[in-house]
């Protein structure tokens, strides 16, 4: 649990992951999940909330968020989310 990327979700804090995206929209996007208080994930993991799929997206992220459980959304039900707080 050291690796740079890793924070520790210190209460009910939305997990999100980015997926499928070039590097100036993914940045953005990360930047809109942080301004909101979410944590950024690089992976599908059991805590994941979201995982939010661009054109990109890789089939290994989503059958595992599928898999789990987890809400699968794009940058416009990303959007959608931060506005309303409904995907």
């Amino acid at each position: 649990e050291s690796s740079r990327s890793y924070q520790k979700n210190t209460g009910n804090q939305v997990e999100v992951c980015f997926t499928g995206f070039g590097k100036i929209k993914k940045a953005e996007l990360i930047n809109l999940a942080k301004e909101n208080g979410m944590l950024i994930r690089n992976d599908v993991t059991a805590k994941l909330d979201i995982l939010v799929t661009g054109d990109n997206a890789g089939p290994s992220k989503m059958k595992s968020a599928k898999g789990k459980g987890i809400k699968i959304t794009d940058a416009d039900g990303f959007k959608k989310l931060l506005d309303t707080g409904e995907i």
